[in-house]
């Protein structure tokens, strides 16, 4: 269980452990350590479907999925497992599976009939009708590509970056206002709120965006065609106070996944 918590909450690398037990004159092998691994994580087998049962059941999820490097690994194509991550307010799961693929998708979204938030990766979005679920997309990706075509399109750019800054104000004065109060109370606060002062706002970025003339390969000219693409995901936080604007969350959950 020491292994285990040096590993995944410390971010250990079995390597380093195994160094700092022969420190300590204890003679032990990464690979012993790795098979002591495995064999425990064989044991939570059952909880981790129960886990993800229970995770498509929710009405809303955040996914999102990051490169899993496989070091010292020889005779394949590619060097890389991937972490898909699907997270809600109370659970999360990581599951490694080899690519990045529609099929892998399939596996950790089927049965999931709720509304998934997620990036723009289009893997989501085209297994969206297919499952079953619905598609909501992630203001923070919006903005990280105006960021990126503020310094060539400033006047542009600007009153964009401004707009999608209020909006992550108006959350931050939602959870304040509903701060203790029951959960369908909070919800209809979080929706009154959001029709009054975020959809204004919305609308805004939506006129300004389409004002926007720029080549479509510029900086300026991907943000716009990010923001086009993904806007009816983009918008369908206004319609359902459950759904965040942000899949932080999910963005944030593999970082405690350490590489052995």
């Amino acid at each position: 269980m020491h292994v285990t918590i040096e590993k995944y909450c410390v971010h250990m690398p079995l390597e380093r452990q195994a160094k700092r037990m022969a420190w300590a004159g204890l003679d032990v092998t990464t690979q012993t350590l790795w098979d002591q691994l495995f064999a425990l994580s064989r044991c939570f087998s059952v909880a981790i479907k129960r886990l993800h049962e229970y995770l498509l059941k929710k009405e809303v999820l955040m996914g999102d999925e990051t490169r899993w490097p496989l070091l010292g690994v020889k005779g394949r194509a590619s060097k890389n497992w991937f972490d898909w991550v699907l997270v809600a307010d109370d659970a999360v799961l990581h599951s490694i599976h080899e690519t990045r693929s529609n099929d892998a998708a399939r596996e950790v979204l089927t049965g999931f009939k709720g509304t998934l938030l997620t990036d723009g990766y289009g893997v989501y979005s085209s297994l969206a009708t297919e499952l079953g679920y619905t598609q909501a997309h992630d203001w923070c990706h919006a903005r990280r590509y105006f960021i990126e075509a503020e310094a060539t399109a400033p006047d542009e750019v600007g009153p964009i970056l401004d707009d999608i800054g209020k909006l992550f104000l108006i959350e931050r004065d939602i959870v304040a206002s509903f701060s203790g109060q029951p959960i369908e109370r909070a919800l209809e606060i979080r929706r009154t709120m959001r029709e009054r002062q975020s959809r204004p706002i919305v609308e805004a970025i939506g006129a300004k965006a389409t004002q926007v003339k720029a080549l479509s390969e510029s900086p300026i000219g991907r943000a716009v065609k990010y923001l086009t693409n993904q806007w009816d995901g983009l918008i369908r936080f206004l319609g359902d106070p459950k759904i965040p604007i942000t899949s932080n969350a999910a963005e944030g959950a593999p970082r405690p996944g350490a590489r052995a």
